[in-house]
């Protein structure tokens, strides 16, 4: 099942939610028990925008308004409402959408547990919905917002840097498309489909591969034709349509919108019975969330480290070639002191 968007997905939807609300002002903002900010829009038409955890998107799904507003949300209010909203585009290629408005940049994480931060024109936090810490990026009032280390971004690339990015990767071609270019590995397999390689060539047809991967970034650039099922969308594949709607559609779903409206009419009428299963649920879910945790904090930490763990498996590549023992490549990587212990190709890191 599809939990969030991917670089493409949100390259795609970036153009369609800017071709809406580029112009548009904020009305109203409130926040769900989730941390689901919905942005209520105006301008030559009402738009409600949804900013979730792992989505955004322009919605026709109407959330019911929680009766006390979130500290976050009311900061998000006294600074933007009435503002208008200059631009919205993807960051580089990575999963952070980006609105500009007069005075203020609301910074939209996409990966991890997301975040939403909300910056004055220097990139100085003014608030946030919740506050992080890496060994190398802090996330907090007061502090400079700093984005993450950043993969290659393929739309800076010449057939040269492309080239020379895949060769000094020692990766092979669908590896090196998916984790150094943040296509992941479903658009990295087409790319090569498209381009006739071998996915696991580590000597492919390079030009054929740029020429393949140019068409596929002029394409994420131009209308979607998404291909829905009950376990994914993608934005390529179906019928030309909205990549917007059928996003809306598949992460707020109908019967989504449905549970939504029920919520909304219950009153104090509700009997002991459906009070009790609901709690019930809710400690199901909770227990589920916990036992995620230490995967997503894991994972997390492999993303903010990336840059340096590439570094060290490069470096052991290289001494093995050496034919050097595990104990000598060890003493080799004592500058990388996240390191505690290697064997082969698995090390112990502790961030």
């Amino acid at each position: 099942m599809k939990n969030g968007l991917s670089s493409v997905d949100l390259r795609v939807i970036s153009h369609e939610l800017s071709s809406v609300m580029v112009g548009a002002r904020v009305d109203k903002v409130y926040q769900l028990k989730d941390k689901t900010l919905v942005f209520k829009l105006y301008g030559k038409s009402r738009q409600e925008f949804v900013a979730a955890a792992n989505y955004v998107c322009l919605t026709k799904y109407k959330r019911p308004a929680p009766k006390n507003p979130s500290g976050f949300s009311m900061q998000l209010r006294k600074h933007l409402r009435g503002k208008i909203i200059q631009s919205v585009k993807q960051y580089m290629f990575e999963r952070i959408l980006e609105i500009k408005f007069e005075t203020h940049t609301l910074y939209i994480e996409l990966f991890s547990f997301g975040n939403m931060i909300l910056c004055d024109l220097e990139d100085k936090i003014l608030g946030l919905n919740h506050w992080q810490k890496w060994r190398d990026r802090v996330l907090g009032v007061g502090q400079t917002y700093t984005l993450p280390p950043s993969a290659i971004n393929p739309y800076d690339l010449d057939f040269n840097g492309f080239g020379r990015n895949f060769i000094e990767s020692g990766e092979n071609i669908s590896r090196f498309l998916a984790t150094k270019l943040s296509f992941g590995g479903y658009w990295a397999k087409i790319i090569c489909e498209v381009a006739g390689v071998d996915a696991k060539s580590m000597e492919p047809d390079l030009n054929k591969c740029w020429i393949s991967l140019k068409n596929f970034l002029e394409k994420m650039d131009s209308d979607a034709y998404p291909l829905v099922s009950d376990e994914d969308i993608l934005p390529f594949g179906g019928e030309k349509a909205s990549y917007n709607e059928a996003l809306d559609n598949f992460f707020s779903g109908l019967e989504g919108d449905k549970e939504i409206e029920e919520v909304q009419a219950l009153d104090d009428s509700l009997t002991k019975k459906y009070v009790d299963r609901l709690e019930k649920q809710k400690e199901g879910l909770e227990l589920a969330e916990k036992l995620s945790v230490d995967k997503k904090v894991m994972g997390d930490l492999i993303y903010q480290n990336m840059t340096a763990l590439n570094s060290v498996f490069q470096r052991i590549r290289e001494n093995k070639k050496r034919n050097m023992s595990d104990k000598e490549i060890l003493e080799k990587l004592g500058e990388f002191t996240f390191i505690k212990d290697f064997k082969g190709f698995e090390i112990v890191c502790e961030f």
